[in-house]
């Protein structure tokens, strides 16, 4: 196992702090009872400070800077490729698995793709299409990957955002 940190870019690193301050002066003169209350509103605010360390893409479609953890992601993954080595890319958001698969076909890479809303009967038919063939990628949504698969053909696994169960993750 092997934590990898990613530096932000600038203008990511801008976005983060900004959201940071908000989310500071928000909770900055609450009350308990204020805060009580407002514990949704908190859940939601560091949320969208996840989703900015991931991509700022994900809370901004007019976005145009680098994200530098899908830039090290894509390294990960073109390495490992190209090293003959099969991938799971898990992901807490779908939207984030979006914005990675756009990446891996600019760069050519096939891939499945599991979410929530994927049938049964297509599930099971991508987990042994997977286990079989030479699709070197699964993007798999963690709260789709907690259960019930068996990917016994990857070798590397690559857990992009880590998820507020610790449970779940770890049978990902």
């Amino acid at each position: 196992e092997k934590n990898m940190a990613a530096c932000m870019e600038q203008k990511q690193k801008e976005l983060y702090h900004a959201h940071a301050q908000r989310l500071a002066l928000m909770l900055q003169n609450q009350t308990e009872e204020e805060f009580a209350d407002s514990r949704v509103q908190v859940l939601s605010e560091l949320t969208r400070l996840r989703q900015l360390c991931c991509d700022p893409a994900l809370l901004f479609e007019d976005y145009k800077g680098e994200s530098a953890k899908v830039q090290m992601c894509m390294d990960l993954i073109g390495n490992a490729v190209h090293g003959g080595h099969k991938v799971l890319l898990f992901s807490q958001f779908t939207t984030m698995l979006d914005r990675l698969a756009e990446q891996l076909k600019k760069l050519g890479i096939d891939y499945y793709m599991l979410t929530g809303s994927v049938n049964k009967e297509k599930r099971m038919q991508m987990v042994d299409s997977f286990n079989k063939d030479d699709v070197p990628v699964f993007c798999i949504s963690l709260k789709a990957g907690g259960t019930g698969l068996n990917l016994t053909a990857a070798d590397i696994v690559i857990h992009y955002d880590p998820w507020w169960n610790v449970a779940v993750q770890n049978q990902a």
